[in-house]
């Protein structure tokens, strides 16, 4: 589910009924959940705030009471954790190349990206690069934020698997 970056009166209602005050909550909200999955090291925070906030909008939707909003939202937002914590074990970030002398990892990215099409190298390259969120970037390239994350989730893996194999050919030389 998308959210757009406004969020709906329903749940901005939650917040406070002032939708001045309540606008104001949202962001202190986000930037607490932003906190939240940066500090457990989350290469993707943004997007898993996104996800948690996306959550609690479809339980409002359905009707759900919920007492203590903020306990309530972080619940969402640990269990949005554990799920991306599964999700990570399969696949790493990219590994960022450092300032120095080019050591056989940074050949193998360097390789492994080149070897990627040119669209699909500008969009991991955008994806992990760009100071912009990942739903700017959908809208941007005009995809979901789905379609998005899945070819960026296909792009990792094809890199991956590539320099788990330099890797692998350059200590045996």
């Amino acid at each position: 589910m998308t959210i757009s970056p406004t969020p709906p009166n329903g749940f901005l209602s939650y917040l406070d009924a002032d939708p001045d005050r309540a606008a104001a909550q949202y962001f202190r909200l986000r930037r607490r959940l932003l906190a939240f999955f940066s500090k457990r090291r989350c290469w993707c925070y943004d997007d898993l705030a996104d996800e948690t906030v996306a959550r609690v909008i479809q339980k409002i939707a359905e009707g759900q009471p919920i007492e203590h909003f903020t306990a309530y939202v972080l619940g969402v937002a640990r269990n949005v954790y554990f799920e991306w914590l599964k999700h990570a074990a399969r696949i790493e970030p990219l590994p960022e190349i450092v300032a120095g002398p080019p050591t056989p990892r940074d050949a193998c990215l360097r390789k492994c990206l080149g070897e990627l099409p040119a669209d699909r190298r500008e969009l991991v390259e955008a994806y992990f690069l760009d100071h912009h969120t990942s739903t700017e970037l959908a809208g941007r390239l005009q995809l979901t934020l789905n379609a998005l994350r899945i070819r960026v989730f296909r792009a990792k893996a094809h890199i991956a698997d590539c320099m788990r194999d330099c890797l692998e050919a350059s200590a045996r030389r």
